[in-house]
Order: C-alpha cells, then sequence, then structure tokens
C-alpha cells in the first residue's frame, strides 16, 4: 500500500471472452481473446500518471485488413513531471513577487 492507505499502482486488465464487433462489424472487430493492461502510479499527493501498458490484439478492420499485434509499454515520468512541477511552482512564485 501507498501513503495514506492508498494502493501504490493501480491496474486495469481488460479480456475478451467473445468477438466485439463496432458498427455490426463492418468498421471493426476484435477477436476473442485481445487483451489489454494499464497501469498507473501516484506522483505527487493527488496526481496519478501512466506507467505502463501491454496489448495483445486480434482484429478486423473494415472487413478487409487483419491486425495481430503484442505491445508493451513502460513509461517513467515522474521526474519529467518534478521538473515541470518546480518550473511552474518557480513562475507562480516570479509571478508574485512583480
Amino acid at each position: 500500500m501507498g501513503g495514506r492507505g492508498r494502493p501504490a499502482v493501480a491496474h486495469l486488465e481488460v479480456s475478451f471472452t467473445d468477438n466485439f464487433k463496432v458498427a455490426g462489424g463492418l468498421f471493426a472487430s476484435v477477436q476473442k481473446g485481445s487483451s489489454f493492461r494499464f497501469d498507473q502510479a501516484p506522483v505527487g499527493a493527488e496526481l496519478w500518471l501512466p506507467t505502463g501498458a501491454e496489448a495483445a490484439i486480434q482484429a478486423r478492420l473494415l472487413l478487409v485488413k487483419g491486425i495481430r499485434q503484442h505491445f508493451t509499454s513502460a513509461t517513467t515520468t515522474s521526474s519529467n513531471f518534478t521538473w515541470l512541477r518546480n518550473r511552474k511552482e518557480r513562475q507562480h512564485y516570479a509571478r508574485s513577487k512583480q
């Protein structure tokens, strides 16, 4: 658990147990067995930012194009966010002094 009883990381997992059709399958059809996973972690006191994602997709677009993809993405945004937050605080401080 993170601070104040909050979890340190939040996960969202989605798995398709049946085919999912968009516009009756004319626009797209996501095949059974496709899955998605998204992770978030707290940065600072109140903000949660993405830390990673994974997807295994089998789909057909416009009844023509078949897609079979697996991707994984990991992100480290805390240092960038800290830099931006500090910059924003510096700008606010500079404006208040004028």
